[in-house]
């Protein structure tokens, strides 16, 4: 039986120095040969569990599908994953450093996409993903002036820059889904606070969960999550609360050569359709329908339009777009998917004034909100008549 002592004390050397060593296998079995030199057999199994994520699933609490992973994915006999798991959760337990309480000093800092959803209390939730983590924040719509949202730190994804986080109406709640290394994570939004992570749609052997990411509550007690694990191709992950596994499905191919995606937006366009859409590194969008009867994903359809497409957002029935002119562009998914023309939007002249990321919802009385990044400020605003009270809202500074 090999040792714990002095392996999982070599784990919490290292994670002291820099706790990125738990996301690099490569360096850290350098690392773990200098400390380790005389317990090969140690170092190979530690950094079996690297590779197999089984440092940021412990940080969620899933020991189980850690030693899971490392079973079925790694190859590892059940003694062996056992041996890993108990290093890591001790390594990992004692280097882990106190976080700061939950509020408005824990703040998104410069976030690169924002997402919102409406709930059924009156209130935007918003998620912002960037080098920081992933953050979410409320604001209170009907009050008389909104006060900006108290940010909290939701999950700290390794390699934050190749991840994703979304958000999904659920019955009268939210769900919180982002991406990591061992897979697509949730978290569940409750009147008191934020629920417990856990890991919903595992990555395969050797994979990834990366950008972009969108997700879609159809009806309750199940959440569709769209993934990429190459940052190329998109996957359906079926999470059910009645089934004891998701189930991972490949959706027709977006890209073109030397392209990788950027962004995707779903939305719900009806009691029997919902639209997909993406946009690339290269500034093309693309549409495709899911029809939810026959539960099938159509071929994607190009969108074209004259200027480069930053970013995408599902608004019921509609697609709002942030372009490189300046404005941003509303169309509808099923005027677009039967390759009907998109009228472009008048350039702003600023770039200063381009939306870089963006996401919308109606609230009940048909008002559109906005939430947005421009020049790197963020800030939340609605579309009303002038009779009507106009709200700017800013969310976190430059």
């Amino acid at each position: 039986m090999l040792d714990t002592d002095r392996p999982s004390r070599a784990i919490r050397r290292l994670l002291h120095v820099d706790r990125t060593f738990a996301d690099e296998p490569r360096r850290l079995r350098r690392g773990l040969t200098d400390l380790l030199p005389d317990e090969d057999e140690a170092v190979r199994l530690l950094a079996a569990g690297a590779e197999a994520g089984v440092p940021a699933l412990l940080k969620f609490g899933a020991a189980a599908q850690a030693r899971q992973a490392l079973v079925d994915g790694a190859g590892l006999r059940p003694g062996d994953a056992d041996w890993v798991v108990a290093v890591w959760t001790a390594g990992l337990d004692a280097s882990e450093p106190p976080r700061a309480a939950p509020g408005a000093g824990d703040g998104p800092g410069a976030p690169e996409a924002v997402s919102m959803a409406l709930l059924a209390d009156g209130t935007a939730l918003l998620l912002t993903r960037g080098t920081g983590g992933v953050h979410a924040g409320r604001v209170g719509l009907g009050d008389p002036r909104p006060a900006p949202p108290r940010w909290q730190r939701v999950a700290a994804p390794a390699e934050p820059g190749s991840r994703d986080a979304a958000v999904a109406v659920t019955g009268g709640g939210a769900t919180i889904v982002w991406s990591d290394r061992a897979g697509v994570f949730a978290a569940e939004v409750r009147p008191d606070g934020i629920g417990r992570a856990r890991l919903i749609v595992p990555a395969g052997p050797g994979e990834q969960a990366r950008r972009p990411l969108g997700a879609l509550a159809v009806e309750d007690g199940s959440l569709d999550v769209f993934w990429s694990a190459d940052g190329r191709r998109l996957r359906r992950g079926m999470w059910r609360s009645w089934s004891a596994e998701a189930v991972t499905l490949d959706l027709p191919p977006a890209c073109g050569a030397g392209e990788e995606l950027r962004r995707v937006a779903v939305g719900r366009g009806g009691a029997d359709v919902a639209w997909l859409a993406v946009a690339t590194d290269q500034g093309r969008l693309l549409i495709s329908r899911w029809d939810l009867g026959r539960d099938t994903v159509a071929a994607w359809v190009p969108v074209p339009l004259p200027m480069r497409v930053l970013d995408v957002a599902a608004v019921g029935g509609s697609m709002l777009v942030a372009t490189d002119s300046g404005q941003p562009l509303m169309f509808d998914s099923a005027s677009a998917f039967a390759r009907q023309a998109v009228a472009p939007p008048p350039a702003s002249g600023r770039s200063g004034d381009r939306v870089e990321s963006l996401a919308a919802a109606f609230d009940p009385a048909g008002v559109l909100w906005i939430a947005m990044r421009v020049g790197g400020i963020g800030a939340l605003t609605n579309i009303v008549p002038d009779s009507q009270r106009r709200v700017s809202l800013s969310l976190w500074p430059a």
